[in-house]
């Protein structure tokens, strides 16, 4: 199937915390966007229509033509491939959610298609197709905020997994026994190293000490400021993620990684460097030869171009 460049689409990131959405044309030009709290707390029946509500009003401004052609949703897993049912979601707190039947029902517009997708699938397709350009053909994603997940590329094709469940890198244990995780476990990178577990630590080792109502944002002010228990709990949380991300290296023997997400965007300055060197050091030789670990260059808006490039690769016909 042909793309026309004058095809929009509305993409939509749903996100733990913020929903953020927009619309764009194939070309990857953000053309109007914005954001709302998700107010997961409130459940999914809440999220779900104010998702519905977004997609109306962004209708009934952008689509007087008919131009807009597909809704593409970025949703945190884990999420079954098939049949679009979120499982089990410990950032969302949802559990067998089917998001696309759920959708469909609420909106007014039975022919219109909607697409939907793991978080970090979409932002892994943004990075492949905008960030880099196609030129690598092994390609691994890591967000880092309030939980912590990766999107997988082998071969040019994205990697769901039988399911579609491939890619919970925040669920790699890191260390046993350790803190308990949303999803149950105990000891998984995501509650040692995401946002919420750096702010947890923090709301108990420095809150006593007359610094209420913090997070990983703080933390890394304070420890600028050479605040020692919030350089102490930083350097856990890296030693951690470093950890983590060099088990993955091994596993996948990436040509590049990518990172993103706010928490480690908020403390490149105080993380990426070491962070760096503490995986380069830690994976076998092999694998460390020509490895880039970057920033992604997409910034917060890496989802609404991942939805971009899947609707591109659906209409050219190409396997995602």
């Amino acid at each position: 199937m042909e793309v026309l460049v004058e095809d929009i689409i509305l993409a939509i990131d749903l996100g733990a915390t913020n929903i953020l959405y927009g619309v764009a044309n194939v070309k990857g030009d953000i053309l109007y966007k914005n954001v709302l709290a998700t107010n997961s707390n409130l459940g999914a029946n809440y999220v779900l229509s104010k998702l519905a509500n977004i997609i109306e009003r962004l209708l009934a401004e952008h689509n007087k033509k008919g131009q807009v052609k597909a809704v593409i949703v970025a949703t945190p897993g884990p999420l079954s491939h098939l049949d679009k049912i979120v499982y089990n979601s410990p950032n969302l707190h949802w559990n067998r959610v089917a998001i696309k039947k759920e959708l469909q029902a609420r909106l007014n517009h039975p022919t219109l298609p909607i697409m939907i997708e793991k978080d970090t699938n979409m932002a892994v397709l943004g990075e492949y197709y905008f960030g880099q350009d196609r030129q690598y053909s092994n390609l691994i994603y890591i967000t880092v905020s309030t939980g912590i997940g990766g999107g997988i590329i082998i071969n040019d094709r994205l990697y769901r997994g039988a399911n579609g469940g491939a890619g919970e890198i925040g669920h790699l244990v890191v260390k046993p026994n350790g803190e308990r995780c949303g999803c149950g476990q105990y000891g998984c990178l995501e509650a040692l190293a995401s946002g919420r577990a750096i702010a947890k630590q923090a709301q108990e080792r420095i809150i006593q000490v007359g610094f209420p109502h913090i997070g990983s944002k703080e933390v890394g002010e304070l420890a600028r400021q050479g605040n020692s228990l919030a350089i102490a709990i930083l350097d856990e949380a890296l030693d951690n993620l470093a950890r983590g991300l060099a088990n993955v290296v091994n596993l996948f023997n990436p040509n590049i990684m990518v990172l993103g997400g706010g928490v480690i965007e908020g403390l490149q300055d105080l993380w990426l460097d070491r962070l760096v060197e503490k995986v380069l050091g830690s994976v076998f030789k092999l694998n460390a030869q020509n490895l880039k670990i970057e920033m992604t260059k997409l910034g917060g808006d890496i989802g609404l171009y991942g939805c971009v490039a899947a609707y591109v690769f659906f209409k050219e016909g190409q396997r995602v």
